[in-house]
């Protein structure tokens, strides 16, 4: 930059010298005018604050200055006055006992940084300004003669023998016109300023002259060693011997026009040297111009830029290419280049974005924080991760996050920028969504001790009110009772409502998918609220499409909660008339089956502007509604999103005092009875000699059964209580496969099993096993590295089918297993039948070990249930239901094993009816 700079300055100079020599040879021109020029130069050039420029004349033998041009310095009135009187016929200095009179006795340069203390000085008259540093120069003619003086003054930081040698030329200069105003041939001395100026030059730049045809006449040493053309091959050649042909006709025509016309021309060229390799140079042409203010020579000043052009082009594929965000920019403010991605993210043309200053596209709320970030760039500070937003041309606002640095080079700004709209969007998102999961944390657990509280006391508050009633009681105590139970039956069904909403909300809401009798069900649901019916003298009539599979698969218990609702809620709005209860089947295939439930009524209807309001959570369709018929507004919206957890959608079709009519639609899973029980089949045995099992169970019925169905298929079979104990059998021990219990005291399955696949590094297969049916349940378990899952109760052909897949034991053979028909399943279990069919099964030495076990755990089971029940701990409570269900599953008792299951489940769920 800096060699650059002095090429810059040295056309300037050279552009000047050539300007003074046309305008010397016009016989009009001013010549003192030219001296004034040359010392504005010589002053601008040099750095200095003041000067002058003098011929050296004789009186009576002794020399003496006069001078042509010299800076206003005058201080008072006095020298004011003075200074104007001379001003053009020059002024004479005749004290040689100064600085310059040293210079005018000697011929030689005087520097000197320190005149006040300078022993050639001779003092300064009062008031004149301060003279800190000074240079005096000779000007000598062609042969050596003194024919006049230079002086500049106060240089900031002094003067040296460079600043001597870089304004020689217009030392030169000067010489040439004195000599030609004392008559010597002009163009000679002119000749010399140019040689002089050459010399100047040489040493920095790539140097050509030419006559007014092209011509060369001159070329230097740089030329030679850029071209690989010889002085000799050049000179009397024209500077198409290195032209590349990369420029058209039209540039070189306007580059003769213009140096034609007597102007500067400057650009870049693009240059082919003798061996065939490319080469840029920066070039500036002056011409000479003759007193006919003709060109006469051309003087070609050029530096090589082909590094320059290669990071350039480089420069510019990475602003084409790159996917980053790229800017050059002003500290004004202003952008000089920008990559593709950045127009093509903003929308603008690179015209369009380089015409706007970039503060008017950021947001108004984040330029005085743009502002800040500039002043640093300009303190020379680096701008790390600084964040504003830039309008789009469509009017949008991006999010843009900035790294900046500004080149001491050229002080501009070099800039990338990453659009991070989506990213901060996402954060805010994650943000909102922690905060909306504590805020509903925060209000489950309100909820749940609400729930705890409230329901503890209503509890008892029923129950002695219920044991009131049983008591002798006048016909208004009796009325009062059965107010108070109307009253504490609408205040649990609020409770349980605003619970439900709480899980829907929450999502915690995952419907069961098990096989059960959908006429069963209709049937049970039409029970239950037929007295309701009967105490306002409605009928409801079910209506069953008899080609409905017997069996469909799905959430038997959130289906039921539909129906009732529907139907409750036909019930409370309809005075005469009838509930009428329609289940079609509207297709069915090999594997589904799609229902439509319709409950009708001949209610109040609903007007049709209220329709879409009924099913809002807190709203009914008019405020006298709930002041006759009571209810919170909850039930429908319920109903809505547990038919949309089915994944259908309920519609309603009222007319006001006519009725209104419920549907949706479900698409059921077509299901079978070996969810309940089986009948009588041939399955599948294996042979087991020699295979090593261990079963991790911490259920003694399970432990018997499950140890009996694996020995009697000849396998060697090893019992823990719990997950910590398994994993130290493990240890110790060689196992074929793992019968893995999920859910344990001490260490459960789930962490037992990431034990010995991370720490004991085991590839044993392990198959767990677990009384939960859900589907998120099993995928949980085999994340978490188990190889299969099988629920509880399981069959003696569940385990074998289980390690089959798992490809352990011998080649099968068939056995014949039996089972009940759980078509015939009564309301109780028949233990004593049960326990005869286990004995015939298994023998009996171990149904008599599994009855043992049965009499000590079951009773003391019931005997927590009822505990955990009265205090509300639905936790316990579930998981003392889910050990129970264990046992009587093991034991072929299913419907204690069904009702056991239910009881977990609504714990589960805290669905304080259903419990």
């Amino acid at each position: 930059m800096r060699k650059r700079a002095t090429i810059d300055t040295t056309i300037k100079m050279l552009s000047a010298i050539s300007e003074i020599n046309s305008e010397f040879l016009d016989p009009k021109s001013n010549k003192r005018l030219l001296f004034e020029r040359i010392l504005s130069i010589l002053l601008d050039f040099s750095g200095s604050e003041y000067g002058f420029i003098g011929e050296i004349l004789f009186r009576d033998g002794s020399p003496f200055l006069k001078t042509y041009s010299i800076t206003d310095i005058s201080w008072n009135d006095e020298t004011r006055a003075l200074y104007k009187k001379y001003e053009t016929q020059g002024m004479e200095f005749t004290n040689l006992n100064t600085l310059f009179g040293y210079c005018i006795r000697t011929g030689e340069v005087v520097i000197s940084d320190d005149p006040v203390n300078d022993p050639r000085k001779g003092g300064l008259p009062k008031g004149h300004p301060p003279l800190n540093h000074f240079m005096g120069i000779p000007i000598k003619d062609k042969h050596n003669v003194m024919i006049g003086m230079v002086g500049v003054a106060n240089k900031k930081d002094g003067y040296s023998e460079d600043d001597l040698t870089f304004i020689s030329p217009l030392i030169t200069l000067c010489s040439s016109i004195i000599s030609a105003l004392k008559n010597i041939t002009a163009k000679e001395y002119f000749s010399d300023a140019l040689d002089s100026y050459r010399n100047a030059i040489d040493r920095h730049a790539i140097v050509s002259v030419t006559d007014q045809k092209g011509v060369i006449t001159y070329v230097n040493e740089k030329f030679c060693e850029q071209s690989k053309y010889s002085s000799q091959e050049l000179v009397g050649k024209t500077h198409a011997i290195v032209n590349s042909a990369y420029h058209d006709n039209a540039f070189f025509r306007n580059l003769w026009r213009t140096i034609g016309s007597g102007e500067i021309w400057q650009g870049e060229i693009r240059n082919r040297a003798k061996d065939g390799s490319i080469y840029w140079v920066n070039a500036t042409i002056v011409p000479f111009l003759n007193e006919n203010k003709k060109p006469y020579q051309y003087v070609a000043i050029r530096n090589d830029i082909t590094q320059l052009k290669k990071q350039e082009q480089e420069l510019e594929n990475i602003f084409q290419l790159s996917q980053d965000l790229l800017c050059i920019a002003t500290l004004e403010g202003r952008f000089l280049k920008t990559s593709n991605s950045f127009t093509n993210l903003l929308g603008y043309s690179k015209e369009e974005l380089l015409k706007i200053p970039f503060l008017d596209l950021i947001h108004p709320d984040d330029i005085e924080s743009t502002y800040k970030e500039m002043a640093k760039l300009a303190q020379g500070e680096t701008v790390i991760d600084f964040q504003n937003r830039y309008r789009t041309k469509d009017g949008n606002y991006i999010l843009l996050s900035w790294e900046a640095n500004v080149s001491h080079n050229d002080n501009l700004i070099y800039a990338s920028a990453t659009d991070i709209t989506h990213k901060k969007e996402v954060e805010e998102q994650m943000i909102q969504s922690k905060i909306e999961i504590e805020k509903a944390k925060a209000k489950n657990s309100f909820l749940a001790n609400m729930s705890h509280e409230i329901r503890t006391p209503l509890n008892a508050i029923i129950g002695f009110n219920d044991l009131l009633k049983d008591t002798k009681l006048t016909n208004e105590q009796l009325r009062h009772v059965d107010i108070i139970s109307s009253a504490l039956n609408n205040l649990r069904t609020i409770i349980n409502d605003i619970l439900d909403i709480s899980k829907l909300e929450s999502g915690k809401f995952e419907l069961e998918k098990r096989s059960f009798r959908i006429e069963k069900l209709l049937k049970q649901v039409i029970q239950m609220q037929s007295l309701n019916a009967k105490s306002k003298k409605l009928k409801i009539i079910l209506s069953y499409d008899s080609e409905i599979p017997e069996f469909i698969v799905g959430d038997e218990t959130r289906l039921t909660q539909i129906l009732v609702n529907l139907i409750s809620n036909a019930i409370k709005f309809t005075q005469q008339g009838q509930i009428e209860v329609h289940v079609t089947e509207l297709s069915k295939d090999n594997e589904n089956v799609t229902i439509q439930f319709r409950v009708k009524d001949t209610g109040i209807g609903i007007e049709p502007s209220k329709l879409n309001l009924i099913f809002e959570r807190f709203t009914q369709a008019e405020d006298y509604t709930t002041r006759v018929f009571g209810g919170t507004g909850l039930g429908l919206n319920i109903v809505k999103s547990l038919v949309e957890l089915f994944n259908g959608k309920l519609d309603v079709k009222s007319t006001p005092g006519i009725g209104s009519e419920f549907s949706f639609e479900i698409n059921f899973p077509i299901g079978d009875s070996s969810d309940d029980l089986s009948t009588m089949t041939e399955e599948k045995s294996i042979d087991l000699s020699g295979i090593r099992i261990l079963l991790i169970e911490d259920n003694e019925h399970n432990q018997i059964l499950a140890k009996t169905y694996l020995e009697r298929n000849n396998a060697v079979v090893e019992i823990a209580g719990n997950g910590l104990v398994g994993i130290e059998m493990l240890r110790k021990n060689t196992y074929d496969c793992i019968f893995m219990d999920v859910q344990m005291p001490i260490m459960d399955g789930i962490q037992a099993t990431k034990i010995i696949r991370k720490e004991v590094n085991s590839s044993i297969p392990i198959i767990g096993c677990s009384a939960h049916s859900l589907e998120s349940e099993r995928s949980h378990c085999i994340d978490i590295g188990m190889n299969a899952y099988i629920t509880k109760p399981y069959s003696e052909k569940d385990l074998l089918d289980a390690l089959e897949k798992q490809k352990i034991g011998k080649k099968p053979v068939l056995k014949k297993i039996v089972k009940s028909d759980n078509n015939n399943l009564s309301k109780e279990d028949d233990v004593l039948d049960v326990f005869k069919n286990l004995e015939l099964d298994l023998g009996a030495e171990i149904t008599n070990q599994l009855l043992l076990v049965f009499k000590e755990r079951i009773p003391n089971d019931i005997y927590k249930i009822k505990n955990y029940l009265t205090d509300a701990e639905y936790s316990s409570l579930g998981s003392s239901a889910h050990s129970m269900a264990s046992s009587l599953g093991s034991l072929n008792l299913l419907q204690g094993f069904k009702l056991a299951k239910q009881l977990e489940t609504a714990s589960q769920k805290e669905q304080h009816d259903l419990i």
